[in-house]
């Protein structure tokens, strides 16, 4: 109901409804029913239903979802949208208030939802994104910078899903929307822009995300220690 890619492991079709403590659960077929304590975190939705906000909707998922899903889950809590795609102009939740909000939460699966919160940032545009960021940290490699622009007279701002601005390395996550011709001729002009500033490019797909961007982790190590002896970085 509010855009949010949620884990999609779970097979189970209930809907899951909450009324307040003290009033009578809901006991019907295809519902699976709880009782909370307090009504923070519901609004009304545009189909005129009361429902979890967002924030308080990851929250709830924090005991069902895996470290990594919650990270995906508070990136996109916390990202700046793109008007353009997104239809609206704020964040969910910006990202200091996040943490205010996780801080006074002792709720289930709460250990989690902090860890989550520790690795979250602002700039993941999609669930790879943010899976592709914690496969290069866990492998030991430097926490990438997010969304790179390269200003360019003429071009527009090309941009970079993730890399390294010192190391003029850009890394690129192409989802299935990169695979029309339109698009493709984008990513063209977009890496020959960075090339041309003395830039590489390393690009990766849903193979890559597949095997867990282990290969991707290898290719961008070998390109990291490369690009320090070119430019006698430490």
């Amino acid at each position: 109901m509010h855009g949010l890619y949620t884990p999609n492991h779970h097979s189970e079709a209930a809907v899951h409804m909450s009324t307040l403590l003290g009033d009578p659960r809901i006991r019907r077929g295809g519902i699976k029913s709880y009782q909370s304590t307090n009504a923070e975190g519901v609004e009304r939705s545009r189909m005129h239903l009361w429902v979890s906000s967002p924030g308080r909707t990851v929250m709830e998922l924090a005991p069902f979802a895996s470290l990594d899903e919650l990270v995906v889950l508070v990136d996109q809590l916390v990202r700046e949208p793109r008007p353009n795609l997104d239809r609206r102009f704020d964040p969910f939740v910006p990202l200091p208030k996040w943490k205010v909000m996780v801080e006074s939460f002792h709720g289930r699966g709460v250990r989690k939802l902090r860890e989550a919160t520790g690795l979250a940032r602002v700039g993941s545009d999609s669930p790879p994104e943010t899976r592709l960021r914690l496969a290069i940290m866990r492998w030991g490699l430097p926490e990438p910078d997010l969304q790179i622009e390269l200003p360019i007279r003429g071009l527009g701002n090309p941009s970079a899903d993730l890399g390294y601005k010192r190391l003029l390395i850009a890394v690129h996550y192409d989802g299935g929307t990169h695979r029309s011709r339109e698009q493709q001729q984008r990513d063209n002009r977009r890496d020959n822009a960075f090339s041309g500033e003395g830039w590489r490019n390393l690009h990766c797909n849903s193979k890559d995300l597949a095997d867990g961007f282990r290969e991707t982790c290898t290719r961008l190590e070998r390109m990291i220690h490369e690009q320090r002896q070119r430019l006698r970085l430490n």
